[in-house]
């Protein structure tokens, strides 16, 4: 998953920086179903295994849990039209929850 902690460098327009998030953002949310279906296809290989590997599609299955949650979070970030300071404050708040669950 991307890290969407990026600070404002000095002398930067906010806005500039805003943009940034934001297409970073968009670049998260390009790459989050590609992902998705890469570890659907590896469950579904998992599956017809002889010997199936319960844990392995397990592991699977949480991750891609997370990514579908992951692409909700980018989502809501990519509708915030939020001041400089709430917008980063909420993309902070976001990358602490996620390390904490």
């Amino acid at each position: 998953m991307l890290n969407h902690t990026m600070s404002m460098q000095v002398g930067e327009n906010p806005q500039h920086y805003l943009d940034r998030v934001k297409t970073s953002f968009q670049d998260e949310l390009k790459a989050i179903p590609k992902i998705i279906d890469s570890i659907d296809a590896q469950i579904a290989a998992e599956k017809t295994k002889l010997t199936v590997n319960r844990a392995k599609i397990e592991e699977l299955e949480i991750l891609k849990k997370q990514y579908d949650s992951r692409q909700t979070v980018v989502k809501e970030g990519l509708t915030r039209t939020l001041p400089y300071d709430d917008i980063k404050a909420y993309i902070s708040h976001k990358g602490d929850y996620e390390k904490q669950t």
